[in-house]
Parts: structure tokens; sequence; C-alpha cells
């Protein structure tokens, strides 16, 4: 009974984590680690002397965190110079989430009136910036004037002019005829 009544507990298990995944919703951050299941057991339905339906019912808790809060949050806590821009993190899959106590995993959340954990690991912390605002910006105006109308977007550390055809000295009069790629990097 008890060897039965864990391979069920496992394959509840597993049937709830292969559902996180596609059913986590979007600009929402949730850890593997955070994950809190609680299993009971319901009563058993006897089918004559030798045969027992054992059932188990499996709760999954996991906390969930709106990504721009997040982000937010971890560049107050670890860039001095942050000052409530828009950021976001790029690398959320190498952080980790622990509990200060390690039982959390296996208690129901909804009785806790606080929950103590860590994020382990490096974020990667990049500000944001409207690409259609920065188009707008450049629209019409001299090559040049790149330096000056990116020093208005915090986001941008450092931006690099390809036009085609090479002899063209202005930005495109459309904003919708200028490309503007973001490359994330050190």
């Amino acid at each position: 009974l008890s060897t039965t009544q864990q391979s069920l507990q496992i394959e509840l298990r597993d049937r709830l984590l292969a559902r996180v995944e596609g059913e986590q919703p979007a600009d929402f951050v949730a850890f593997p680690g955070a994950i809190s299941i609680t299993f009971n057991s319901l009563p058993t339905i006897q089918f004559g002397d030798s045969l027992v339906t054992i059932r188990e019912q499996a709760t999954l808790q996991l906390p969930l965190f709106k990504q721009a809060e997040f982000a937010s949050y971890i560049a107050e806590e670890t860039i001095p110079t942050y000052s409530n821009e828009s950021v976001r993190i790029t690398n959320l899959a190498d952080l980790t989430f622990a509990y200060a106590n390690t039982a959390m995993n296996a208690q129901n959340l909804a009785n806790e009136t606080a929950l103590t954990f860590s994020i382990l690991g490096k974020p990667f912390v990049v500000w944001n910036f409207d690409s259609e605002q920065l188009k707008a910006d450049l629209a019409g105006k001299s090559l040049t004037a790149l330096s000056i109308v990116s020093s208005g977007y915090p986001g941008i550390k450092s931006a690099k002019i390809t036009s085609k055809p090479f002899w063209k000295r202005a930005f495109p009069e459309h904003k919708d005829d200028i490309v503007v790629i973001e490359q994330i990097g050190e």
C-alpha cells in the first residue's frame, strides 16, 4: 500500500511539474526551486476482499513575480546608480530560488504569512528603451545626430550606424524606414 501510494505521488508530482511551464502566465517569473507540492491521501475505495483503489490529491503552489517588478527590485538592490528606470533581466534561467527553510517545498504556502527566500546567481540587468521613439527622434536628422539623440536614452550604452548607400548623410525621413537592432553585451 505504501509503495503504491509513493509511486502515485511521484506520478502526480511529475504531471504537475510538466504543466507548470505550459501554464505559466506571460510577463511573470517562476522559479522551479519555489515549487511546493503537498499530498493529501483520500479515503480508499475497496472492491471486494482483494481490490482497493488508492486515491491521492496533490496541490502545487508556486509564488510568481511580475517580470518588470522583479527586475526593478533586483536592480534597486544590486545597482547603486539605479533610479527606477525600466529594466529587465535577460538571464532569469541562471538564477536559483531557495527557501530559507528547506521544508517549505512540502508545505502549504497559503498558510504562510511571509516567505523567506534567497535568489542566487548573477542577474544580467538590461535597461529598456523605446525603439519606436528612438526611430522617430532620428527620422530626417543628420547621421551625426545619433550620439546626441541616443544620449537621451539611458538604456543605450553605445550606438553605431550602417547606412546604405554609404554616401547618405542623413537618416530616412520616415521612421518606418529605420531599423534598430538591439545588441545586448558587456
